[in-house]
């Protein structure tokens, strides 16, 4: 079910990406990669700031991680703050960013690159929505509650995007993981 959903979601981005053209996507796409760079800069120092704001679960000994040891479950918190602060300045930074691109909305009528404009419009606005389903997923992985652990555990498509995404999966246990714990 989740499955299809996610689905049904990547296919309205790329359909909203295909509909904005390239030139469009590429304004997207550059204060998405600038919200990107402000958080890679800014999130250990707001995660720090954001403890006492946003709550997490603690760990037990009962507890158990689809991705983590106990040893780390025990420190996981500062990760989990970190991570929330990184995609939150990420979250912040593309909606900011959208309400930018409303006064380039023009940039919608060129088509720069012919009858492929389309596509790469897509695919592009496809793989910014799907960073930030990647950023949910993550944060959600530090989360010790039963019921999100067994999905991890049990289902495909959760532990498959964590676990699997090229690039995104290592380069994020390493930024929020073996910097962090």
């Amino acid at each position: 079910m989740l499955g299809i959903l996610f689905l049904l979601i990547c296919l309205f981005a790329f359909y909203n990406g295909a509909r904005r053209g390239v030139a469009l996507q590429l304004v997207h796409l550059a204060g998405f990669v600038i919200a990107f760079f402000v958080a890679l800069s800014n999130y250990k120092a707001l995660g720090t700031h954001i403890e006492l704001y946003v709550p997490y679960m603690s760990v037990t000994p009962d507890s158990s991680f689809a991705f983590y040891s106990m040893e780390q479950g025990f420190e996981l918190g500062h990760a989990y703050y970190a991570a929330v602060a990184f995609f939150g300045i990420l979250f912040f930074g593309w909606i900011l960013t959208k309400f930018i691109a409303i006064f380039f909305l023009k940039l919608r009528d060129y088509a720069f690159l012919g009858r492929y404009d389309w596509i790469i419009s897509g695919v592009l606005n496809t793989l910014m929505l799907y960073v930030l389903f990647f950023g949910v997923l993550y944060i959600l992985s530090f989360v010790p509650l039963s019921f999100i652990q067994h999905w991890f555990k049990e289902g495909e498509l959760g532990y498959g995007i964590v676990k699997h995404t090229p690039i995104l999966s290592k380069w994020f246990y390493q930024l929020l993981i073996t910097n962090i714990i």
